[in-house]
């Protein structure tokens, strides 16, 4: 970055968001299931490669472990919806309405 570009206040206060944000991601990490390895792995991608996970080889190639990646199915019946929303929020199960 060209000197003078930013000022020393506004770099300072980016780099207390970016700390911020850091410890609040890695707070949350068993919230996210996101693994300490794989959280530590993404903060050292740097420049624009952080933005170019965009594709199913790139996210392996970070490390990222995808599941599910067969084909879209043309249609999902109720029965399979209520499971996936079962597994995903608890709360949402038939047995708490």
């Amino acid at each position: 970055m060209p000197a003078g570009q930013f000022s020393e206040t506004v770099v300072g206060q980016a780099f207390d968001v970016a700390i911020r944000a850091s410890a609040e991601i890695f707070g949350s990490l068993d919230d996210l299931r996101i693994s300490r390895d794989f959280a530590l792995s993404v903060l050292v991608v740097s420049g624009q490669d952080f933005y170019f996970v965009d594709t199913p080889d790139r996210a392996r190639e970070l490390g990222v472990t995808l599941t599910g990646t067969g084909p879209l199915p043309e249609r999902i019946d109720h029965d399979r919806i209520r499971d996936l929303c079962t597994a995903e929020f608890p709360s949402l199960g038939p047995a708490n309405y």
